[in-house]
């Protein structure tokens, strides 16, 4: 055997080898040139990226490993360029091992690549291309798409860290077994260093595919947790970054459906904050009170400014608005305070209940202690107004107490909680006898006899009222 013929020999296969990665990359490269030109300009140069590292990466691990694998063949090529004459069954043998290591090389080299291709892609698709794409996740409602599921993942890490190691440790052995049948002694030390080399190729390899998949397991579970605490602690403004289409990136897009649904109920529990006190809020939502109508003994009041009209004319728009917005501002607190229930604002008038739709034996007496109370506000509300050179605001405000009927009325598409029956009437009426009587606040005689002796009234005359038969017995309220 030349010389010559020893270097092509021992150098055959990892010219065969380096010519078939350079033809395969030449044809990927073909075959993907226009792939990424149609993507934005950060995902194309992201693209150009992975092809400079991972082509040159793929290359030099095909040919080390490769020259790993070779160390056997080199060794027996050289003992038999020193020793020409050798017996035909052993290069027969020789020949035979020599096409089957070819063979399982390549597997091999073909396994571990595709493998670490397979988990280095799911990390760049779940850093880079999918947050791109997928903003707001909900990659399972997209048709077509393929899921990867977390089994999946380890079984294909459970190949790449066992399976293939031990599949390459029997070839060497299997290699040092053939060898041997010349130099057992020399068999052993190649199977020695062998193992040691793939054993730390292996490991190091391992290591890094368990800290690429924990991860791309991790990192979803730590998003998970965070937004999980924020909606513990009742905040709903955070959201999941879904970067997978398995069983944690479905629980993701889940979380942020239900976090969005939590803010939506939030933000309608806060706006019905604004129409009715907390409690009574509360209860509504909690499905404690009736609205499908119940008749309640409650009382009534009706808040009404005087001399509105002239007002009106006689003063700009949006200071109008504003001295009304204030007005009511500090009405609001009044009866807010003794657990009243705004109805409706109607114009410049305020239309409340007590009693409703949270039951309240002492109703009257809370009614009566929120006219006394809206006094004084309107009191101190025209003391700002004159200062500022503002007219100062009169109202009448009229209390009766007594039956309604109290239910959510109105069309499919809009509700109102509201009072309906002869009680209502009554104290609207009472609010109109303030002009007559030249007095802020009347009460009923029904409400009146709730009162006792808690609270100093002025019996007025008793009066006749539109479309009640009788005279109306009616009382002022004064200061306490």
């Amino acid at each position: 055997m030349t010389r010559l013929r020893l270097f092509r020999l021992e150098n055959g296969m990892i010219f065969s080898n380096l010519v078939a990665n350079m033809i395969g990359v030449c044809v990927v490269m073909f075959l993907t040139q226009d792939f990424f030109s149609s993507f934005p300009p950060q995902i194309s140069l992201l693209g150009d990226q992975i092809d400079c590292l991972f082509i040159p990466s793929a290359i030099v691990f095909g040919m080390g490993a490769g020259l790993i694998y070779e160390i056997p063949i080199r060794r027996f090529l050289y003992l038999r360029y020193r020793q020409v004459s050798e017996e035909g069954t052993l290069r027969q043998r020789a020949d035979a091992y020599i096409l089957e290591h070819a063979f399982f090389v390549s597997i091999y080299t073909g396994l571990i690549t595709t493998t670490v291709a397979f988990f280095v892609f799911e990390f760049v698709l779940q850093r880079r291309i999918i947050p791109y794409f997928f903003p707001q996740g909900g990659i399972y409602q997209m048709p077509g798409t393929i899921r990867i599921t977390i089994r999946t993942r380890l079984f294909a890490l459970l190949f790449a860290c066992n399976l293939v190691p031990f599949a390459s440790l029997l070839n060497a052995a299997y290699g040092s077994h053939i060898s041997g049948m010349e130099n057992p002694e020399q068999a052993l030390e190649t199977l020695r260093i062998a193992v040691l080399a793939q054993s730390l190729i292996f490991m190091a390899v391992g290591v890094w595919i368990t800290f690429l998949v924990g991860g791309n397991l991790a990192r979803p579970l730590r998003e998970i947790i965070r937004v999980l605490k924020n909606v513990r602690h009742g905040r709903f403004d955070g959201s999941v970054r879904v970067t997978s289409n398995d069983e944690v990136g479905y629980t993701g897009d889940v979380i942020n459906e239900m976090t969005a649904g939590l803010k939506e109920r939030d933000f309608i529990k806060e706006t019905f904050g604004k129409y009715v006190t907390t409690e009574i809020r509360d209860e509504i939502l909690s499905g404690n009170v009736s609205l499908d109508g119940e008749r309640k003994e409650v009382t009534v009041l009706f808040a009404d400014l005087r001399s509105f009209t002239p007002l009106v004319a006689s003063t700009p728009p949006k200071d109008m608005v504003r001295m009304l917005n204030n007005y009511f501002t500090e009405m609001e607190k009044a009866i807010h305070a003794y657990h009243g229930l705004i109805l409706q604002f109607i114009g410049d008038e305020i239309e409340a209940v007590f009693g409703a739709p949270l039951h309240r034996s002492d109703h009257p007496v809370l009614a009566a202690r929120a006219a006394l109370t809206m006094r004084d506000r309107l009191r101190a509300l025209n003391q700002r107004l004159v200062r500022e050179g503002y007219e100062s605001l009169k109202h009448g405000v009229g209390i009766h107490t007594g039956e309604v009927l109290a239910a959510n009325i109105g069309s499919p598409e809009r509700l109102s909680y509201a009072l309906v029956g002869e009680t209502v009437n009554l104290a609207s009426r009472l609010q109109g006898l303030t002009k007559r009587f030249k007095k802020d606040i009347i009460l009923s005689e029904q409400t009146r006899q709730y009162l006792g002796d808690s609270f100093s009234v002025e019996e007025l005359p008793r009066t006749d009222v539109k479309g009640v038969a009788q005279p109306v017995g009616v009382f002022a309220l004064s200061p306490p």
